[in-house]
């Protein structure tokens, strides 16, 4: 019962979650400047707009059935698409992402449709295998106020980031592509 209030309230608020300022998608902040990795909820034209301004290259779309391609479209951004399922999160879906957040051209943006479940899960994950935080302190910044991390209705994800095998998942990463 719990789940389904916290899902109908997400459905009441999300038309007015969905796109920024003009200037910063919604849940903007950066994970790490120095790697130029950011993350935020879906951007709208002029949020795009503006990040190819400033220089961003890339953007990770978490979102299943939503492609940015129009949005972008004439803008020099290259959008990756890994369609996560929130409710359902897998290893595999993390590791693709993870290949992606390591490897596509910086700065990059990655974003789902609030910039907290998904993106929250994906950041906690890169954390973890590319830069080595240990898994409670990912999770930690994860549950920040600030991410909005959903835990009373995607509790899964905590579940699958304490349940993964860091070190197998990180021999995976560092497979060759033609290895997978």
């Amino acid at each position: 019962m719990v789940r389904l209030f916290y899902f109908l309230l997400m459905l009441i608020v999300a038309p007015w979650a969905t796109a920024g300022d003009g200037t910063n998608p919604t849940n903007f902040k950066a994970v790490d400047e120095e790697l130029g990795i950011f993350r935020s909820g879906q951007p709208g034209r002029k949020e795009f707009e503006a990040l190819a301004k400033r220089g961003f290259k890339s953007i990770l779309n978490l979102r299943n059935y939503h492609s940015d391609l129009k949005l972008i479209r004439g803008l020099e951004l290259k959008e990756f698409r890994c369609g996560v399922n929130t409710g359902s999160v897998t290893e595999k879906d993390l590791l693709n992402a993870v290949r992606i957040v390591r490897d596509a051209p910086k700065p990059l943006l990655i974003h789902c449709w609030h910039g907290s479940d998904r993106t929250g899960t994906v950041v906690a994950a890169f954390r973890i295998a590319v830069q080595n935080w240990e898994v409670e302190k990912a999770i930690a910044e994860m549950r920040l106020p600030e991410n909005g991390y959903h835990e009373k209705i995607y509790g899964n994800l905590l579940v699958l980031l304490r349940g993964i095998d860091w070190n197998n998942f990180r021999k995976e990463l560092a497979r060759p592509a033609a290895a997978r």
